[in-house]
C-alpha cells in the first residue's frame, strides 16, 4: 500500500504519520537534556498538577467527554496508519481502542466501569 502525501486534497485525515510532526513543545531536546534532573522533575511534576487540576474541575459528562475524544483520535490514528502500512498489530490496537470506546459508553450507562465489580 502507498502512503498518500500528507496535503493530498482527496485525503480526510490530512496529518499523514509518515510526514514528521512540528514538535510542540516549549523545550528543546538539547536544552531539556542538559537540566539537572531535579529540574526535569519539577517540570514533570508540574505539568502533571496542571493535568489533574484540569481533571478534577471537570463534571462527569465533561470528563466523559474529554476521554470519548481523545480515545476517538486513538481510533482514528490508528485507521490512518493502517491505510499507509497494514500491519497484525496496527489492527489489534485499533480492536482495543474501539473495546475502550465500548467500555466507556457501558461505564457510563451503568455507573460501573467494565470489569471493576
Amino acid at each position: 500500500m502507498t502512503a498518500r502525501h500528507p496535503t493530498d486534497p482527496n485525503d480526510p485525515y490530512p496529518e499523514s504519520i509518515l510526514a514528521l510532526e512540528e514538535d510542540d513543545s516549549d523545550i528543546d531536546w538539547d536544552e531539556w537534556m542538559a537540566m539537572s534532573d531535579a529540574q526535569r522533575d519539577a517540570i514533570h511534576d508540574g505539568a502533571l498538577r496542571d493535568y489533574i487540576a484540569m481533571i478534577d474541575a471537570m463534571s462527569r459528562d465533561q470528563y466523559y467527554a474529554y476521554r470519548r475524544g481523545k480515545r476517538v483520535a486513538l481510533c482514528l490514528r490508528w485507521r490512518r496508519m493502517i491505510r499507509e502500512c497494514d500491519l497484525p498489530f496496527m489492527q489489534e490496537n485499533l480492536r482495543r481502542g474501539q473495546r475502550m470506546l465500548l467500555e466507556l459508553r457501558i461505564e457510563r450507562r451503568t455507573g460501573i466501569a467494565p470489569g471493576s465489580a
